[in-house]
């Protein structure tokens, strides 16, 4: 089957892996000019407007790792790799460990090293294709019997027609004309500032509070390698 995945992000990006490792093709439709790259370092330096924090650290909970090692090792290992940092929270616990402690381990890793390591897997393989710089205005449906997504209108070119549209926009990123999820934005009152910095070689992390690899002030974060390479946020 062909399937068409509008949004090139996180869920766009693993969903196009997962159909091409189930032996599908999947065609990625991302409105920003992202490219994979060779090197992490360089995944902080991509335009990706109207994405909430974006350069904030982001975790993947036990289940979601372990699910990562069972479907795709080699993107934890990217990930790893590139500075990604695992916290053991059975150690934490205390106590002996008991069966199934093994499993309960974060990962935790800045998004534009996640969106990259995805990147790279889905580019290499045959039967994904990420078009950049693309963007999605409108659904197709079919045109007898009943209605069905049959492909996307995009802003220059021919649409793009598969079996099976995935939408990954995202909320904030809606094509025209398409309903938005409910909620009004508020002006909570409140207003903060990060920093990251890169762990010198050699340097590990201060003893950190259970589910969080924070400093002691709980104020700022960080994770060793390229994983932090960014600018000051």
């Amino acid at each position: 089957m062909k399937f068409v995945v509008a949004g090139g992000g996180v869920a766009g990006l693993a969903a196009s892996l997962a159909l091409a490792r189930a032996g599908h093709d999947a065609v990625v439709l991302e409105r920003d000019v992202v490219h994979p790259g060779e090197s992490a370092d360089g995944a902080f330096d991509v335009e990706r407007r109207g994405i909430p924090h974006y350069f904030q650290p982001h975790a993947f909970l036990p289940r979601g790792r372990r699910l990562l090692s069972d479907w795709a090792p080699d993107v934890l290992d990217t990930l790893l790799d590139a500075g990604a940092d695992q916290q053991d929270v059975a150690l934490k616990l205390g106590g002996p460990r008991r069966p199934g402690d093994e499993d309960l381990v974060y990962l935790w890793v800045r998004r534009p090293i996640i969106e990259w390591a995805l990147r790279r897997a889905a580019a290499a393989e045959p039967t994904v294709e990420i078009r950049a710089g693309v963007r999605v205005t409108g659904l197709l449906t079919s045109e007898s019997g009943a209605p069905r997504a049959a492909g996307v209108a995009v802003d220059e070119g021919d649409p793009v027609r598969g079996d099976v549209v995935i939408d990954a926009l995202g909320r904030y990123r809606c094509p025209p004309g398409r309903p938005r999820a409910a909620g009004e934005p508020t002006d909570s009152g409140a207003i903060y500032y990060c920093r990251y910095f890169e762990l010198a070689d050699g340097v590990e992390h201060l003893d950190a509070p259970v589910l969080n690899p924070r400093g002691d002030l709980g104020t700022w974060a960080s994770t060793p390698s390229a994983a932090t390479i960014g600018r000051s946020r």
